[in-house]
């Protein structure tokens, strides 16, 4: 079974779904990971980032990883079909049985842009379509909360995760109290663990599934 993960930064594949792209891995999936802009440049930064995408996907499992050009934080200036386009464009080369994607209730605008050209792409596809959560984005979007429907399994691959955002993405992680932080990273799996019963969890809410 083919998986394809579609992320509006580097980084947000690990904060995401980085312990759920483990276990797909290793449990025979076949993964891509696909970011839209470098994640950094709307700072003024200018080295991109794809040595650390091909880090993370190196240490995640996953088969294969493209990086697009949008704009950082400017993806809505962007006509959505540019970025329709793109994803029905890798829907077709991969073939991919459940597609991962950003929430509707994130924060950020990026996020919620590669949703919804996530949703006119995939109108046609038999996919199953989950969206994953991003600490520092789906929890400060206040008044319209994440809302998970789906529990994964992730223990033993909670290290994987942390491991991927340590060695591929150090420059994102914040100091103690803040979301972005690996304490706090492993604390929601044991949280969402809790929910479902299990030591680690991932949550997800699935957007469409063709039984």
């Amino acid at each position: 079974m083919r998986v394809l993960v579609l992320a509006a930064h580097p980084d947000d594949e690990v904060l995401g779904a980085g312990a759920t792209i483990v276990k797909l891995s290793h449990t025979g999936h076949e993964i891509k990971i696909v970011t839209f802009t470098d994640g950094v440049s709307a700072r003024g930064e200018s080295v991109g980032r794809q040595s650390s995408l091909q880090r993370s996907a190196q240490i995640l499992g996953a088969k294969a990883s493209r990086a697009y050009g949008f704009p950082d934080n400017r993806m809505d200036s962007v006509p959505l079909l540019d970025i329709i386009k793109v994803i029905e464009c890798e829907i077709e080369e991969w073939n991919p049985s459940i597609i991962l994607t950003h929430s509707r209730q994130c924060l950020n605008v990026d996020h919620r842009r590669v949703f919804e050209a996530t949703l006119v792409a995939t109108r046609m596809s038999h996919a199953k379509i989950m969206s994953y959560e991003i600490l520092s984005s789906s929890e400060w979007n206040y008044g319209s909360p994440f809302n998970p429907n789906c529990y994964v399994d992730v223990t033993g691959y909670e290290s994987f995760k942390i491991s991927a955002m340590r060695d591929a993405y150090e420059d994102e992680l914040r100091g103690k109290f803040h979301p972005r932080n690996l304490d706090t990273m492993l604390d929601q799996m044991r949280v969402n663990g809790a929910a479902c019963c299990v030591a680690y969890a991932e949550r997800f809410e699935v957007i469409k599934e063709v039984l």
